[in-house]
């Protein structure tokens, strides 16, 4: 599972992260103050494969989602230890060989299925 490090006052931390929308908080106080947009910019150097686009925060004084998305001007705010946050993480693709396989494989486990629940029935 890919995951990012960042330098704290102790030390190094890391946060693992799936492709996928992740819940995540920073389990201690980076020895630099980040955004998100330079949390993002880290974390996507990080990365071997994909990146995260998104980090969003849940804003219960408007009743909204506070959002910043890679490449927009806009939307960038304080990162704090201890908070939850949201990022999107578009993991690595799946291969083209990976992709023409994948409905065979479903539709064998459906079949699977099906046969150990009749098998269970008798």
């Amino acid at each position: 599972m890919p995951s990012f490090n960042y330098e704290t006052t102790t030390g190094f931390a890391s946060v693992s992260i799936k492709p996928g929308r992740n819940a995540f908080r920073l389990p201690e106080e980076p020895m630099q103050p980040l955004t998100t947009r330079s949390l993002l910019q880290a974390i996507n150097e990080q990365l071997e494969e994909g990146q995260v686009t998104q980090i969003d925060l849940w804003n219960p004084a408007f009743g909204r989602w506070d959002s910043y998305h890679v490449g927009f001007p806009f939307g960038d705010f304080p990162i704090v230890a201890g908070e939850e946050y949201w990022l999107t993480y578009e993991g690595p693709k799946v291969s083209e060989a990976a992709r023409s396989w994948l409905p065979w494989v479903l539709v064998g486990a459906a079949i699977l299925g099906l046969v150990i629940v009749d098998r269970k029935g008798r």
